[in-house]
């Protein structure tokens, strides 16, 4: 009797320190990039450390028990976004009575990838919920580095090939990134491969380890003809720790509703 007393006790015990660290969880929002032509990057900034809503968000940062990185979204986000995630997240996700959360839009989601892969043994993440994700970068910036100051300096950080090459997409120290695509494209989904929300194309809201015409999410195929099979295709494959979906016609700004992060 005495040891299913123990028993009972112990796993008692669990279950509230389970119940106790879902409770102390804490939502970190992460933004995207905004440019001084059709942004407002000052406001976006100085949402660091903001326990409340954060314009970018439009409402939609509802979460509760949550804290808002803000950085200058018209900058370099390797330069700009990360220092100031990693000052929220040394603050709220260093210790395991209170793990966090990630919800990014855009730009915002390389920023974290960035740091799982650098650093993410120092900190406790349940998750990623990752929105209009652009963490393989979007060829729509060479068409932004035309603009020069109005869309500022980080827009160059934002190309296909920078940003896939500027960490190791496939460390995330383990954790699992829950991506979320729009297909609402616009005017300048002509400039876009395959389906788009406007912004970002899917290869990379998707998650796919290549460049590639993408329309689908998952289980999709690029074109990888060979000398003796000019028509042949090829499964393409993900970054790992990556589970995809289409939310289907919305666009880049509707892709940041966190309804959708359940969802999978």
């Amino acid at each position: 009797m005495r040891k299913q007393l123990l028993l009972i006790t112990a796993l008692l015990g669990g279950f509230f320190a389970v119940q106790g660290i879902a409770a102390d969880t804490r939502n970190v929002y992460i933004h995207g990039y905004q440019a001084w032509l059709i942004g407002d990057p000052i406001s976006s900034y100085n949402c660091q450390n903001s326990t409340g809503s954060c314009k970018y968000w439009n409402g939609q940062d509802q979460k509760s028990n949550k804290v808002h990185v803000g950085w200058l979204a018209s900058e370099a986000w390797p330069f700009f976004g990360v220092p100031r995630a990693m000052a929220v997240l040394d603050s709220n996700c260093r210790s395991s009575a209170q793990y966090c959360t990630v919800i990014c839009h855009s730009t915002g989601c390389p920023i974290i990838e960035y740091i799982l892969a650098n650093f993410g043994s120092r900190y406790y993440i349940n998750y990623v919920s990752a929105h209009g994700s652009a963490e393989g970068g979007t060829n729509f910036a060479e068409i932004g580095k035309l603009f020069g100051p109005l869309t500022g300096t980080g827009v160059y950080y934002l190309s296909e090939s920078v940003v896939r090459s500027f960490y190791d997409h496939n460390n995330t120290n383990g954790k699992t990134i829950y991506q979320t695509a729009g297909s609402r494209g616009n005017i300048v989904s002509i400039f876009l491969q395959g389906e788009d929300d406007g912004v970002v194309p899917f290869h990379s809201a998707c998650g796919y380890n290549r460049i590639f015409g993408a329309n689908k999410c998952n289980g999709d195929r690029y074109y990888c003809p060979v000398w003796y099979n000019p028509f042949r295709f090829c499964d393409a494959g993900k970054y790992a720790n990556r589970r995809s979906r289409d939310a289907g016609w919305i666009d880049h700004g509707a892709t940041l509703n966190s309804n959708y992060q359940n969802q999978f």
